[in-house]
């Protein structure tokens, strides 16, 4: 019950003073919540924890950003769940329900705010890949059908640098028509190539990271609802 916004509200003054939008993320994750959490969540108290955390959190921001990633990577073929959600704390005990409920209580808590479902990796014809495109739409198609004020697609984008014969640009285009036919926006959210596997002379993996970024961006740019292009990161430097 305790919340530092410290942090987090220096960076939203710093964007006010330099006339940024800041995007909030992430709201419900299966992975970097706190350690209390799968200690103390069950069945009997998981909507009431979430919905709290939802509500504590973009109220605090209310009015003020962007946009948020309300829910990030709930979709796992592997796990071999109902409409393929993965595993995590809050599948575990709500289900699929933890997903409509977390749009459902960030809009009551800012209506202003773009709400956004963020995940990864319908990019290339690695195997999955046709799984998780076909999963992640049929999700959105869900909520949009359940009225859940899911608004926008969040395209994570983490691409590799040695791969670029292996993105499907075909299917990338076809499953962001899909996306947009919904009449959902689509944010490219974590634009950023890896460069594992390429040559060491600076430019010629200069070369091939441009070449992954044009191929991707040539594609994605053709959708018109397309309204955010955002990368992970300002520097090697301080990459992961």
């Amino acid at each position: 019950n305790q919340y530092n916004f410290g942090p987090a509200d220096a960076l939203l003054q710093w964007c006010q003073t330099n006339g940024l939008k800041m995007r909030g993320h992430t709201l419900a994750f299966w992975q970097s919540i706190p350690s209390w959490v799968p200690q103390t969540v069950n069945a009997s108290n998981a909507k009431d924890v979430l919905t709290q955390h939802i509500q504590s959190v973009v109220g605090h921001y209310a009015g003020k950003l962007h946009s948020w990633d309300v829910v990030n990577e709930a979709i796992a073929p592997p796990d071999n769940n109902p409409d393929a959600i993965r595993n995590s704390i809050w599948q575990a005990t709500m289900g699929a329900d933890y997903i409509p409920l977390a749009f459902n209580v960030a809009h009551q808590a800012d209506p202003q705010a773009l709400l956004v479902y963020n995940d990864f990796g319908v990019e290339y014809d690695f195997p999955g890949n046709d799984q998780r495109r076909t999963a992640m739409l049929n999700l959105l198609h869900k909520l949009k059908s359940q009225n859940v004020p899911v608004q926008a697609f969040g395209l994570q984008a983490h691409l590799y640098g040695n791969a670029v014969q292996r993105m499907n640009t075909s299917a990338l285009s076809s499953f962001l028509k899909s996306i947009s036919d919904m009449g959902l926006k689509i944010l490219v959210t974590e634009l950023d190539v890896q460069d594992k596997g390429l040559p060491s002379d600076p430019n010629a993996r200069d070369q091939a990271l441009a070449q992954s970024y044009s191929t991707f961006l040539n594609a994605v740019l053709q959708n018109t609802n397309v309204i955010v292009v955002e990368t992970w990161g300002l520097s090697d430097k301080f990459s992961w």
